[in-house]
C-alpha cells in the first residue's frame, strides 16, 4: 500500500510539471497570437492589401496550435483528476495455501462465535435473521424481543471482554485444517461437510468434538461472503 501511494505521488508530481509546462507553452502561443493580430491591425491599407493573406495564415496557424494545446491540457487535467482519485489496488498474489490458512482461521472464529452465542438459541436466531427479510422476521411480543436483546447484549459484553482465546483459535484452526477436504487443488474453500466438526476447547487445551455442526454449509454468520476465494 505504501509503495502504491508513493508511486502515485511521483506520477502526480510529474503530471503537475507537465501541466505547468503545457500552460507556459499555451501562454506563449496566446502572446504570439496577440502579436500577429496587432501586426495585422496596425498595417496601413497599402501593406494590408499585399500582406493580409500571409499574416492571416500566421494567425490561423497560431490559433490552431492554441486549440491543440488546450485539448492536450484538458486531457492532462482529466488524467490528473483520475489519478488523484484512484483507489489502491486489491491485495493480490495470495496463493491457495495462504487462502486456505485464512479460511481455517475464519472458520475457527465462526465456531468461537457459535459456541458463545448458541445458549438461548441466539446463534440460530442470528442465522434466521440473516436469511429472511425484515418483514418476515418475528420473535414474539415486545417483552420477548426485549429479553432477547438483553441476552444478546450480555453475551456481546462478555465476548468483547474476553482476550485470552487466540491460542484456542489457532488450535481450532489447525484441527479444522487437518480434516478439511477440497473439490480441487485450486479451491481455497473446503467442502462444508468436511469442516462440520465443532471443536470445544477449554483453557488447558483439552478438546471435545461435536459432529454435524456445519457452519460453512449452513452459512452461519454469512460465511459464504467472508471466506477467501
Amino acid at each position: 500500500m505504501q509503495d502504491w501511494r508513493e508511486q502515485v505521488d511521483l506520477e502526480l508530481k510529474a503530471m503537475q510539471r507537465e501541466i505547468g509546462k503545457q500552460r507556459r507553452q499555451l501562454q506563449l502561443l496566446e502572446d504570439q497570437l496577440q502579436v500577429e493580430r496587432h501586426r495585422l491591425a496596425s498595417m496601413g491599407p497599402f501593406l494590408r492589401l499585399f500582406r493580409r493573406r500571409s499574416v492571416m495564415s500566421a494567425v490561423d496557424a497560431v490559433a490552431a496550435k492554441i486549440e491543440a494545446a488546450q485539448v492536450e491540457e484538458r486531457e492532462l487535467l482529466l488524467k490528473f483528476d483520475d489519478l488523484q482519485s484512484s483507489q489502491p489496488p486489491d491485495t493480490q498474489g495470495l496463493n491457495i495455501s495462504t487462502k486456505r490458512i485464512i479460511n481455517f482461521m475464519i472458520l475457527a472464529f465462526a465456531q468461537h462465535l457459535y459456541l458463545h452465542f448458541r445458549a438461548d438459541s441466539i446463534a440460530l436466531l442470528a442465522k434466521g435473521a440473516a436469511e429472511k427479510s425484515v418483514g418476515a422476521v418475528s420473535y414474539g411480543t415486545k417483552k420477548e424481543c426485549d429479553d432477547i436483546l438483553a441476552t444478546v447484549k450480555r453475551r456481546l459484553d462478555k465476548l468483547e471482554g474476553a482476550r485470552d482465546f487466540a491460542d484456542i483459535l489457532r488450535q481450532r484452526a489447525r484441527l479444522i485444517g487437518e480434516r478439511a477436504l477440497f473439490r480441487s487443488d485450486e479451491d481455497a474453500v473446503p467442502k462444508g461437510g468436511t469442516v462440520a466438526t465443532l471443536y470445544v476447547i477449554d483453557a488447558r487445551g483439552s478438546v471435545n468434538e461435536e459432529a454435524g455442526v456445519d457452519l460453512l454449509g449452513q452459512n452461519y454468520w454469512k460465511l459464504a461472503e467472508i471466506v477467501s476465494r
